[in-house]
């Protein structure tokens, strides 16, 4: 009789074995480690959500800016228990909130319950917002210098046992003021009054920074649709804002001006073999190196060739030609070379102004209209609400006043409103 190795008997045991421990371990990590059920056999659905941002201005605190409002999340069609406290069904029927990738929450001081509201087909929470800003340099040459700052707002999804529950964002059909709304100066009666005059009104009550002023209150507002999960939780609100050009004009530019004619005075009028000549010199390149660092701005990514570097090397560059006598070379062709360059140098700011004047003009031509964030209907309805997949899906059925622009990146499709 041919007896079977050892180790292979083992082996045979042991799998018979794993298997029965197997179905008796499945029991019961069902019973005491329901995570584990809900990474093996998670079931996921989605929730219509709606979250109207009410913008009610924007402030600077030590150089950081935020943006202050409300948000009002709603949920609709939800089966709760109406036994549980209003504390208990708080936690399970609504979503909590990322600023940037980041997790906003009472700790984090950006978001603060105010109230809860639960009827038999809507939940609704209030949030007191101060989401900070994100700044990116969108132009940048001297005098001006324009941001665009941004706050990307996500709704987290929650997991319960074997359960994953997605929020999918909510779109008005009707009105894009229902989405993301500004909110009305409070001192001032602005029924009836033109669209220019509604705008400065709208900059005098958002505008609470000391850096930057707005080239417009309505903010571009862009919703992200996850193409492989088909839901949106996130969206995107961006403000453009100019640090204040017109006081580093006159702040800067004019006593340029004041040192270049100083200069030509210098190099055509002094004698050249003075005692003066050097200290003149010496003096107007002085007040130049106390001035110009404040044309060069810091960024996150530097450039050694920009208009702001060409601008500074010049004044640099012509008020050392500048300042050699003419002893040195038996000549004024260098200090002339040097005056004529400083002149020159002007054209930086002069086309910087054209071209700050443009793309300002391009901010505007592009950024929303007061019917896109000024709300003209209630829309409290779920019927005058849309989910943003079916915007992706259907864009093209909606008016030319209600359109929004679907743009597809791969992943994502980003849904301007």
């Amino acid at each position: 009789m041919t007896r079977r190795p050892l180790h292979i008997l083992i082996v045979a045991n042991n799998k018979h074995m794993y298997a029965n421990m197997m179905k008796i371990s499945d029991k019961d990590n069902r019973n005491k480690h329901p995570t584990a059920l809900l990474a093996q056999e998670s079931i996921e659905k989605t929730v219509d959500v709606r979250n109207l941002f009410l913008v009610k201005h924007i402030k600077e605190n030590s150089g950081e800016l935020s943006v202050i409002g409300t948000f009002i999340q709603s949920a609709f069609n939800l089966n709760y228990d109406t036994e549980k406290s209003i504390d208990e069904l708080s936690e399970e029927l609504f979503f909590d909130y990322r600023f940037n990738d980041l997790s906003a929450d009472d700790a984090s001081g950006w978001l603060k319950p105010r109230r809860v509201e639960l009827t038999k087909d809507l939940a609704r929470k209030t949030f007191q917002v101060n989401a900070p800003l994100e700044i990116q340099t969108q132009y940048d040459r001297f005098p001006f210098k324009t941001v665009r700052a941004s706050v990307m707002i996500e709704l987290s999804s929650s997991a319960l046992a074997d359960q994953r529950t997605r929020p999918t964002l909510l779109l008005h059909k009707f009105d894009k003021g229902q989405n993301v709304a500004l909110q009305l100066p409070l001192t001032r009666n602005t029924g009836g009054i033109h669209e220019k005059e509604m705008e400065k009104e709208l900059i005098i009550k958002m505008d609470k920074s000391n850096t930057y002023d707005l080239i417009t209150p309505y903010p571009e507002v862009s919703y992200l649709y996850d193409k492989k999960k088909n839901y949106c939780p996130k969206f995107e609100v961006s403000f453009y804002m100019v640090e204040s050009g017109i006081s580093k004009f006159m702040s800067i530019v004019f006593p340029m001006i004041l040192i270049v004619v100083l200069n030509t005075l210098h190099v055509l009028g002094e004698q050249p073999d003075s005692i003066d000549f050097l200290g003149n010199a010496s003096i107007l390149a002085l007040t130049a190196v106390v001035i110009l660092p404040y044309i060069v701005t810091k960024r996150k990514m530097e450039a050694v060739f920009s208009l702001n570097n060409f601008y500074v090397m010049s004044i640099f560059i012509g008020l050392s030609l500048s300042s050699i006598p003419e002893a040195t070379f038996e000549t004024r062709i260098p200090a002339k070379i040097g005056m004529i360059l400083l002149w020159i140098s002007f054209i930086a700011p002069i086309y910087s102004c054209i071209g700050y004047l443009v793309h300002k003009r391009d901010i505007r031509n592009k950024a929303p209209k007061k019917s896109d964030r000024i709300p003209s209907t209630k829309g409290n309805s779920k019927t005058d609400l849309i989910t943003v997949r079916d915007v992706v899906n259907n864009h093209d059925n909606f008016s030319k006043d209600m359109e929004y622009k679907c743009t597809d990146f791969g992943k994502f499709i980003e849904v301007c409103t």
